[in-house]
């Protein structure tokens, strides 16, 4: 069902908003290849469900007051819209941010059938979108990869060429399997899927670490 098929007459929000989680549930419990489902999907809660802006407007004494545990209480908001839904389908957040930036600089009708979504993906945060797009599938001539499209993106918009290095480590025999699932059902390669994966990961472990270590050396000196 799309979320156009919702039958709207009569229902509440809360009640559209559950029909609408739990056809998520399902785009992502059938690991439907098609990842403009998802990004269609997620781009129609946004349009009709997300009120983060609103809470904006609201002054702190009318929020939600949870106890701190030290006899105190705080005002608290709402959790990020796209943060709540995440937890509720079992998504990443960054999952749910790249399939939206895609749709929403690619809406039905500026899709190119001759290209991946990952070619979309790719030209979405840029205001060149489209003639990014466009170039890596020149009318005649054979489409162009994604790397070359990121080269050609890279040079465009004046960016010096990344330094990158290699890390490799070995993965159990049952979980690279279930990768080569995944990677083939959402239309990447498996070094393109372990990436999207691995480096959104890395940044938070690394940011949090740094953090326990800025604290420990402040710990240390305060000690000293």
């Amino acid at each position: 069902m799309k979320p156009t098929e919702f039958p709207l007459r009569g229902l509440s929000e809360g009640t559209l908003y559950n029909l609408w989680i739990e056809q998520g549930r399902i785009l992502v419990s059938s690991h439907d290849e098609n990842q403009w489902r998802l990004g269609d999907w997620i781009v129609y809660g946004e349009e009709h469900f997300n009120h983060d802006d609103d809470w904006d407007d609201i002054d702190s004494h009318l929020l939600i007051s949870q106890p701190t545990g030290l006899g105190e209480c705080h005002s608290t908001r709402p959790k990020r819209f796209i943060v709540q839904v995440a937890e509720e389908v079992g998504l990443a957040v960054h999952t749910l941010e790249n399939r939206a930036t895609a749709t929403r600089a690619f809406p039905p009708e500026k899709r190119n059938p001759r290209l991946s979504w990952t070619h979309h993906r790719e030209a979405a945060p840029y205001e060149r979108a489209q003639e990014y797009l466009d170039a890596a599938a020149p009318e005649g001539e054979p489409r162009r990869s994604v790397e070359w499209l990121r080269r050609y993106i890279a040079r465009c918009e004046g960016k010096a060429a990344k330094v990158v290095t290699n890390l490799t480590f070995d993965v159990p025999e049952e979980m690279r399997t279930a990768l080569e699932i995944l990677a083939k059902g959402e239309g990447h390669g498996l070094r393109s899927l372990a990436k999207e994966i691995c480096l959104p990961v890395l940044k938070e472990f690394i940011a949090a670490r740094e953090l326990n270590l800025v604290a420990a050396k402040s710990k240390k000196k305060a000690a000293a």
